[in-house]
């Protein structure tokens, strides 16, 4: 039973969008971006993305699918991120409001921040 409450007060304190990604608010997303430099817009069949979809890029950029579900983002950022896609934080906007408000016009879609 300890390991179990353990387990869970570990969760509960894990940050909500790093490492996999989720489904996040426009505030919760503000928030991840702190210290970020970029935002990068991508989806799973988007081929030019995979330039922006680098090692290099994971620790300071934030990267939104509009397009994707969660799992299958997840898959892509493994894939390109490699080990670095655990540091990586990646949002599901799934209402499109990133995109609105970053004015998405096509993929790739690098906003500095």
């Amino acid at each position: 039973m300890k390991n179990i409450l353990g387990f869970l007060l570990f969760l509960s304190l894990a940050s909500p969008l790093a490492a996999r990604c989720r489904t996040a608010s426009e505030a919760e997303f503000k928030a991840a971006a702190l210290g970020k430099t970029r935002v990068v817009f991508f989806a799973s069949w988007c081929k030019s993305c995979e330039a922006h979809l680098t090692p290099d890029y994971a620790k300071d950029s934030v990267f939104v699918t509009s397009y994707d579900n969660a799992e299958i983002a997840d898959e892509v950022l493994k894939k390109f991120l490699a080990a670095e896609a655990d540091h990586a934080i990646c949002i599901v906007d799934r209402d499109e409001r990133l995109a609105m408000l970053y004015k998405l016009k096509f993929l790739p879609y690098v906003v500095p921040i």
